[in-house]
Order: structure tokens, then sequence, then C-alpha cells
């Protein structure tokens, strides 16, 4: 399966997002971790808008490369970690948590004994999340790693409480 955030049929993902990178990443973390091929529209790395056709056609920006470093250097985390995981390529998907009305949910992909959980916050609101940890193979006492960040959780019984700021999500694995 093909998963593109924007195409030269579509206004460009920051456009899409009113200009908020913090939401840029957000669609990007989730993309790079969602089953099939994700596919970067050129441009979008270094933020380039745009609206309808033919406005996200522009050409590349090159001048903007030096300009939109942390930017394109948080994709290229994401790619890396993807590269690295096969269970981010091939690994099973399953729904761990799903909060209505709150924007928070959380998946679980898996390829034999590595567990990856993506969990997010598709709010303006600081969110407190409560992952079952018991139905994603986690013990009691189990140091778990946020990789995108420096966090660690520990699996408190069957749950593992963590908090989301606004518009983030985390890549949870064993540590």
């Amino acid at each position: 399966m093909y998963n593109p955030l924007g195409s030269h049929d579509t206004e460009r993902v920051l456009t899409f997002v009113n200009g908020d990178t913090a939401k840029l990443k957000l669609a990007w973390l989730i993309q790079m971790a969602l089953p099939g091929a994700p596919a970067v529209y050129y441009g979008d790395e270094v933020g380039l808008e745009g609206g309808k056709d033919p406005e996200c056609r522009k050409a590349f920006p090159w001048e903007a490369l030096d300009q939109k470093i942390e930017l394109r250097g948080y994709l290229q985390g994401l790619i890396h970690w993807r590269k690295r995981l096969p269970v981010l390529r091939r690994g099973g998907y399953q729904r761990v948590l799903a909060e209505d009305g709150r924007g928070c949910l959380a998946f679980e992909r898996a390829l034999g004994e590595q567990h990856l959980v993506v969990a997010f916050n598709a709010s303006a609101t600081r969110r407190q999340v409560r992952l079952n940890a018991k139905q994603i193979g986690w013990r009691d006492g189990l140091i778990i790693t946020d990789l995108l960040g420096t966090e660690q959780y520990i699996v408190s019984g069957d749950w593992l409480n963590i908090t989301l700021q606004p518009w983030s999500g985390v890549w949870l694995s064993l540590a």
C-alpha cells in the first residue's frame, strides 16, 4: 500500500495544517509507522507550502535546504528508524487505544518478538494516556523507551502511563 500525505494533485501538507510544523511532524510520525510504503512529495521535507494545483507544483526551493534543517532532520530520523526496524516495514498492526473525542490513539506493530507501540495526541491539549501493557505483552517493571526522544517509562502492573504533549507522539519499545 502506497501511503502519501501529499502529491501533485493536493495542496501541500504544511499548507493543509496552516503552517503548523508540530502537526506536520505528527503526520510524518504516524505515516512512517503505519503499514505500507510511505511517500514524501518533493519539497515537503523542507516545508514547501502551496495550495491546490498548480501551486503545489512549485520548483524545489534549493535555498531552503539550509534554512529548514530541523524539519528535514526530524523526517530523516523517522526514516532512519523505519529502515533500521523490520517491525515498521513488515510487522502486523493492532489498535491498542482509541479515545473518541480526545484525539489520542495508539497502535502496535509486532513482528516475532519485536513490539513497537505508536501513541499520539492529535489535539491541542496535553493528555494522560493509559495503555494496557499486558495486551502488548509487556509485564510489570519493564522499562519502555521512546525511540524518538529521551523519555523512559516503567510498566506498573498491567499498565503503562504516559503523558503526550499537544500534537505529538511517541514510538515505544523495550529499552
